[in-house]
């Protein structure tokens, strides 16, 4: 029972919390108003996850639940995966720092979603937290717990189970933008194929901290180039 509970929180509670919290960063950009979001999403996620190593423990959930074979062709593409959102946590940070033309087009590209990109040190100090919470939780929530849940209580195969959590994963941050959705679920897909192939959360917990910390840092970078 208390499995069921803990997901319908994650499926159903935490996106409609979401919704708000963006239509309310919206309305109002200023730091104050991102910097009280930023606690109400941590303690959220906090929340969540302890409900979820109450339940399951992180022992069980650090190790994939079971594993699968695929084809080869699937294995490419899953890996082709892991190498475009490396290159895309790497490249473009190093990039900005020398091209002005590339530091404009990221800027442009942050001003649309300016109501979620820190801009004072404070800010931009919380969100560096807010990566590490949210790097942390959603890697042991998605990739660990949901992965198990699927399939020891609704009987679905690993392999069924690997693809349910992903497209979920991406269609969860629909909030973000229809790119959000597919970059999300493409990093999700990458980081459980991490996880089977690892067989632990550790490098998928590491590769998703950086790539949230990335927006801090390509923030600094921009405003110290301005």
């Amino acid at each position: 029972m208390l499995s069921h509970l803990i997901n319908v929180l994650i499926l159903f509670l935490l996106p409609i919390i979401s919704f708000f919290e963006v239509r309310k960063l919206k309305s109002n950009i200023s730091d104050k108003t991102k910097e009280a979001a930023y606690l109400r999403i941590y303690a959220w996620y906090i929340i969540t996850l302890a409900l979820v190593l109450y339940d399951k423990g992180l022992s069980s959930l650090y190790v994939p639940a079971s594993s699968f074979v695929l084809p080869s062709i699937i294995n490419l593409i899953l890996w082709t995966l892991v190498s475009y959102h490396t290159f895309m946590l790497i490249v473009p940070t190093i990039m900005i720092c020398f091209k002005k033309r590339m530091r404009d087009a990221v800027a442009a590209e942050y001003k649309d979603k300016e109501y979620m990109i820190p801009r004072s040190n404070k800010s931009m100090a919380m969100f560096a937290v807010l990566a590490v919470i949210v790097g942390v939780s959603e890697e042991i929530i998605f990739r660990g717990y949901l992965y198990a849940y699927f399939q020891d209580q609704w009987g679905f195969t690993a392999l069924l189970s690997f693809i349910i959590i992903n497209v979920i994963f991406g269609l969860l941050h629909y909030h973000q933008g229809r790119s959000a959705v597919i970059d999300t679920m493409t990093l999700g897909f990458a980081m459980s194929h991490l996880y089977i192939k690892s067989g632990s959360l550790l490098l998928p917990i590491i590769f998703h901290i950086l790539y949230d910390l990335k927006i801090v840092l390509i923030a600094w970078i921009i405003q110290k180039k301005k």
